[in-house]
Parts: C-alpha cells; sequence; structure tokens
C-alpha cells in the first residue's frame, strides 16, 4: 500500500466536513451517486411545467437534499425550460420560524433578481403590484437609512423607482432587518396574515409578469432550501396549516422536508395540498432481514469510492475504510461525520493512517451523541428484531410531533429504507451493539 503522510491525513480532515451542502463544480461530489436521482427529478419537472406543480423531496437530515438543489440549479438543457430561482430561507428568517409569507416574500425577490440578471425587458405597467407591495413593506418595515441605488438598467416601474433599486432595498433594507428583527416580522405578518389572498395576488401577479417575459414555453422554478430545518411541529404547521397558501404560488417549486415529517401521520394531508412527494434515496448497505443483495454490494463500492475522494485509501487501514462505510448506513453525513471524527483521533495520535481502533472510537463517539429515552431504546430494539416494525397505536404515534419514532428519525437514531415499494426501518450501526447489550 503507498505510503500516507500526516499532512495528507490533516488535508484529508478538511475535505471531510460534513455541514456544508456541496456545489456542482466540487471535486468531492461523486455524480454516480446522485446523477440518477437528478435525471429522474429533473424530467418530472419538465413534464409537469404546464401544471405549474410543486414537488417535496424528503429524506434524512444531512442526505444530500442541498447538494441535489445546488445540482438541479445548473442541470443540462434546464435554462431551455427554466428560470431557476434558488430560494434561501436562511437568508430571509431563521427557518425554525419560518411562516408561508416569508417563502412569499422571498420568491418574488429572487424571481425579479433572476430577471434582472439574465437581462429580461419588464414592462412597466405589469409591474404595478410589486410597487405597490414595496411601498407598503417600507412603510411597515423599520430599517437603518438606505441609499436606493440599483446598477442600472432601463425597467424604469414609476418615476425614481427601478427594478434594480426596489431589490436593493429588499435585501439591504427588508431582509436584513426582518431576519433579526422580531417587531418587524411580528409587524409584517400580523399586517398580511388577514389578507393573504391579496398579498398571494400580488406576487402572482409580480411572478405572471415574469413568465410573459420568458418566451418559449419556459416557467419560472423556484428551488427553496432550508424547509428542512425546522422542528417537526413547525414543518407541519407550514406545509400542512400553511399549504394551501404554499399551493397558490403560480411557479414550479421544489422544497425540502425532513424524514420525520414525510414519515408523519399528517404527511398525506401535505402532499394533498401539494402534491407530488418524492424520497431522496436510501442507499442501503443490506437488506432488511440482514441479507448483502448486489444492490447493497454496489452501493458499498459507492460509498467507498464516494469517501476515497476525500480521504485517500492508502490512509487508512483497509479494514477501517470498510467499518467507515458501514457504520455509515448508507447515509452521506453520517459516514463522513464518523470517517472525519476517526481522522481527528488518528492525528492525536501523530499516525498517518487511520486505524480501525480509531473507527471505532468514533463509533463510539457517536453513539454517545444519541440521547434515547426508555421508550425509544425500547422502539429500537423492536425495530432490530423486525425491520417492518408498526407500533400498535400507528396512528397517534406518526401523527404527533412529539412522537418518539418520529423524533428518533428526526434525529437519524432510526433510518428509513425502501425496497420497491416497501419501507423498513433499521437503527443507526453505531448503535445496534447497544441495543444488543440492553437486551441481555
Amino acid at each position: 500500500m503507498p505510503d500516507c503522510s500526516v499532512a495528507a491525513l490533516e488535508q484529508a480532515y478538511k475535505a471531510l466536513d460534513w455541514l456544508q451542502p456541496l456545489e456542482p463544480s466540487d471535486p468531492r461530489l461523486f455524480r454516480d451517486l446522485i446523477d440518477p436521482f437528478i435525471s429522474q427529478l429533473a424530467r418530472e419537472l419538465v413534464l409537469l411545467k404546464a401544471q405549474g406543480r410543486k414537488m417535496l423531496v424528503h429524506g434524512h437530515v444531512g442526505c444530500g437534499k442541498s447538494t441535489l438543489l445546488n445540482c438541479l440549479e445548473v442541470y443540462q438543457d434546464f435554462g431551455r425550460h427554466f428560470l431557476v430561482a434558488p430560494v434561501f430561507i436562511k437568508d430571509v428568517v431563521d427557518p425554525e420560524d419560518i411562516e408561508a409569507v416569508d417563502i412569499f416574500f422571498a420568491a418574488m425577490t429572487e424571481g425579479l433578481q433572476k430577471a434582472v440578471d439574465a437581462g429580461i425587458p419588464l414592462e412597466p405597467d405589469s409591474l404595478k403590484e410589486a410597487v405597490e407591495l414595496y411601498k407598503e413593506l417600507k412603510g411597515l418595515v423599520s430599517v437603518e437609512a438606505t441609499r436606493e441605488e440599483g446598477r442600472g438598467g432601463d425597467a424604469k416601474v414609476e418615476a425614481g423607482i427601478s427594478v434594480p433599486s426596489i431589490l436593493q432595498w429588499l435585501r439591504a433594507g427588508f431582509q436584513a432587518n426582518y431576519r433579526v428583527s422580531f417587531e418587524n416580522r411580528r409587524k409584517v405578518r400580523e399586517a398580511f396574515k388577514p389578507r393573504m389572498g391579496q398579498l398571494i395576488e400580488r406576487i402572482n401577479a409580480t411572478l405572471s409578469a415574469i413568465e410573459a417575459r420568458l418566451g418559449d414555453d419556459r416557467r419560472l422554478l423556484f428551488l427553496v432550501h432550508d424547509t428542512d430545518k425546522p422542528r417537526i411541529d413547525r414543518a407541519i404547521d407550514l406545509f400542512e396549516a400553511q399549504g394551501y397558501q404554499l399551493a397558490q404560488l403560480q411557479a414550479m417549486a421544489v422544497f425540502v422536508l425532513d424524514k420525520a415529517v414525510a414519515c408523519s401521520g399528517r404527511f398525506a394531508a401535505i402532499t394533498t395540498r401539494l402534491r407530488a412527494g418524492r424520497p431522496f434515496p436510501a442507499f442501503k448497505l443490506t437488506e432488511a432481514k440482514g441479507e448483502v443483495s448486489e444492490t447493497c454490494r454496489r452501493y458499498q463500492e459507492l460509498l467507498t469510492t464516494l469517501l476515497a475522494k476525500r480521504l485517500p485509501l492508502e490512509c487508512a487501514e483497509s479494514d477501517a475504510f470498510k467499518t467507515v462505510v458501514e457504520l455509515g448506513g448508507g447515509h452521506f453525513r453520517e459516514t463522513l461525520r464518523i470517517a472525519r471524527e476517526a481522522v481527528f483521533k488518528a492525528l492525536v495520535r501523530e499516525s498517518p493512517r487511520v486505524a480501525r481502533t480509531d473507527v471505532d472510537y468514533a463509533a463510539i463517539q457517536r453513539a454517545n451523541e444519541f440521547s434515547p429515552t426508555q421508550q425509544q431504546w425500547e422502539i429500537l430494539a423492536a425495530v432490530l428484531k423486525d425491520p417492518y416494525w408498526c407500533p400498535p397505536d400507528a396512528m397517534e404515534a406518526y401523527d404527533s410531533p412529539e412522537s418518539p419514532v418520529l423524533q428518533l428519525l428526526n434525529g437519524v437514531a432510526l433510518m428509513e429504507y425502501t425496497n420497491a415499494e416497501e419501507k423498513w426501518l433499521r437503527p443507526h450501526p453505531v448503535l445496534i451493539e447497544r441495543i444488543r447489550r440492553r437486551q441481555k
């Protein structure tokens, strides 16, 4: 085996950062794993564009949903069908405090920004609703004095007001203050909640004006980031209670959801309002009963290649590398997280290579970060015994945001997989030995 160095291992430690989504051009991105799903999703969006459909992509935290949206934004030939506008909710509001009204403001801002960036000529008369909304927001929000200077352009909508100047205020004046000021959020939400219908009409009129200038059967497509980050109860409220409002957005949109929300008994009501739900692929490393199929072996090989893009094979013992992949359970972030902790332990030992003992240490560290209740340990034990386990009071167990099952899914202590149309569960691999010890 080729030699590795401490310097190379230090570089691997940096490359194993598991918190940041990858950009499409990042050399660490392994396209063989994600491209099939991107291609399928892209085809569906093109076929559904005439209907202005919404799509909900759901998966465990850290499975790659944000990276997926980044890749969709620059997907080949998408420009012929869509003007793609990414919407980052965290730029507008803390995702834990998100409401439908926030998504509408962000969508209008990003739609206008993309139109300006693309040099799309906007008719003054068609933007009257945007101007009126801009004026109302200026009257509601307390901001520091800002100069309304745009980047030029001749899309004048009213004397002294241009699309670039509106955009500058929406970002530097509105969004910056709305995100940090509870009082501003309260005033804006209280002003518009009783007349959400009027707000939606104004924003839809603006989006329709943009789409009218796109030509060639193109549509606006919003890729909405960060909607998988709120607590379960907040996410259910956003997509169920406020879902009928989101459904009225006259543009296509892809939202991301946490796996726990998709497993909730309320998900059926959510998809009734917002239509299609698509699970992010679950890369199972074993079948439900523990056997290793050809599909599982293929996923093991792919995940090994993915890990090797950040941690060179020569920088870890072969058994250590294999164990990291197994302990990740087919989950991107968990695999990288365990690998990074193992690399850290090797560096502390001043070793140029990760040993199996380093991986065992990383597994213990990750397991210690979970704190299941007694009831949740019992659920994990039941699932380990029967992957198709379902609680006797399934309706109640999956309906409440406080459900111990949903909380386990939300924290990735419990992982969901699929076999064709079948769904099954498995505890996080780092917890399995502890579950067995507790049963003795």
